[in-house]
């Protein structure tokens, strides 16, 4: 199925969508729960014992995940797409490893962003709730536009004007994708909040070279507008697990 936006046929895949998500359902799944944990515990557990020996098992609790799936999907049953599995899983990890020292670093120093478990007015349950509403629509919202506009638009635009190669596009655009999140910089004082905008850079980067390779072999808008979607529910998650503790603590 392909619909027609400014002049491109963009395509939507329904079935292969489908099989993924038969295929990949437990691994997201649990790729939410762990990332819900991790950012929820490091946000609020750690703000309250910064202990060193806290640090390494929640390093080593953060990395176990991606580690493993990085072994899992290359390993030997899936060797006909190793090198396309290996190189995501490579970016993947990658991601991890900033957003590690992104979390750490930010968390040690102040409770900001995405991961704040401050009352909003009307109650942290309120809060909680806008979180769920704000996962639901707006990420969806975002995820298609800069899909359609990063993904889709771009590959078009490089491929059939500037005849690029697809290891090019994919290389532009993920850069492209990652350095207009550096607007906020720019509009803050506070230096943190300029440091968390520099680690959001890198890992939207990286997440960008990721759908670019996943969008060069699928070529379904439907795939990678879902799969940017889930990385903000992720986020989201960390937000509620925060909240959850806070409540729990408080």
């Amino acid at each position: 199925m392909y619909i027609g936006v400014s002049g491109c046929e963009v395509p939507i895949k329904w079935s292969p969508f489908r099989e993924f998500l038969r295929g990949h359902s437990v691994a997201l799944g649990v790729l939410l729960v762990h990332r819900s944990i991790s950012y929820g515990v490091a946000s609020t557990i750690y703000q309250l014992s910064p202990d060193p020996y806290y640090r390494v098992l929640m390093v080593m609790w953060h990395m176990a995940l991606p580690i493993g799936m990085f072994a899992y999907y290359t390993s030997a049953k899936r060797r006909a797409n190793f090198p396309n599995f290996a190189l995501i899983g490579l970016l993947f990890l990658a991601t991890y490893v900033v957003e590690t020292h992104a979390l750490f670093t930010i968390v040690s120093q102040h409770d900001v962003g995405w991961i704040s478990t401050r009352e909003d007015e009307g109650g942290l349950g309120a809060t909680l709730a806008n979180q769920v509403v704000y996962a639901m629509l707006v990420y969806a919202l975002v995820s298609v536009g800069e899909e359609l506009l990063f993904r889709v638009t771009l590959f078009e635009v490089f491929q059939k004007i500037f005849r690029l190669k697809e290891a090019a596009i994919v290389l532009g655009t993920g850069v492209i994708f990652g350095a207009l999140h550096i607007l906020p910089y720019f509009r803050t004082e506070v230096e943190l909040l300029r440091v968390a905008t520099l680690y959001n850079v890198a890992t939207t980067t990286l997440l960008g070279l990721i759908l670019g390779l996943i969008y060069a072999r699928h070529r379904d808008l439907l795939l990678i507008t879902f799969l940017h979607w889930w990385v903000g529910v992720m986020n989201i998650g960390g937000r509620l697990m925060a909240g959850l503790l806070y409540l729990w603590l408080s």
